[in-house]
C-alpha cells in the first residue's frame, strides 16, 4: 500500500478522457463475432447461408453458450450437490459433460431455478450412475 502512495505514474488515457463514445458492455466471444461477421454483408448472407457456414457458426454458438451455463452450474451446484450424491473426484466432471449433453439441459438450467435444476442433477444422477454399472 506504501509502494502505491509514492508511485508519480498516471492512469492510461481511456475513451473517456478524450471525449470519444466506447462500448463497455461485455466482450463478444469469438464464435459471435465469426457468426456476426458471417451475417454481415448481403453477398456475405447469401453465401454463407447457402454453403450452411451460418448454420455451423450458430451451432457453435449454442455449443459455447451450453458450457458457460455447464460451468456456472457446475461452480454453483457442484459442492452441495456431491455431498447430497456422493461421487468420485475423478467422475465428478464427467457427470457434469453427461449432463450437459441432455437436450433439457439448456432450457432447464436456464431458468435459474434452483429446484428444477437440482431435480434435473438428482435424475441424471441416477441414469450416471446406471450407465456406470452396465
Amino acid at each position: 500500500l506504501a509502494d502505491i502512495k509514492n508511485t508519480t505514474g498516471e492512469a492510461p488515457i481511456n475513451f473517456y478522457d478524450v471525449g470519444i463514445p466506447g462500448y463497455t458492455g461485455k466482450v463478444a466471444t469469438q464464435s459471435v463475432r465469426r457468426l456476426y461477421e458471417a451475417q454481415s454483408g448481403v453477398l456475405g448472407l447469401i453465401v454463407n447461408t447457402v454453403n450452411g457456414r451460418i448454420k455451423e457458426l450458430k451451432k457453435h454458438v449454442e455449443i459455447e453458450n451450453a458450457a458457460n451455463l455447464g460451468h456456472d452450474i457446475k461452480v454453483k451446484f457442484s459442492t452441495m450437490f456431491f455431498e447430497l450424491h456422493p461421487l468420485d473426484e475423478d467422475k465428478q466432471n464427467e457427470f457434469f459433460q453427461f449432463c450437459e449433453e441432455d437436450d433439457r439441459f439448456v432450457p432447464i438450467c436456464s431458468t435459474n431455478n434452483d429446484f428444477e435444476i437440482l431435480q434435473f442433477l438428482g435424475k441424471k444422477y441416477e441414469k450416471y450412475l446406471e450407465n456406470l454399472n452396465n
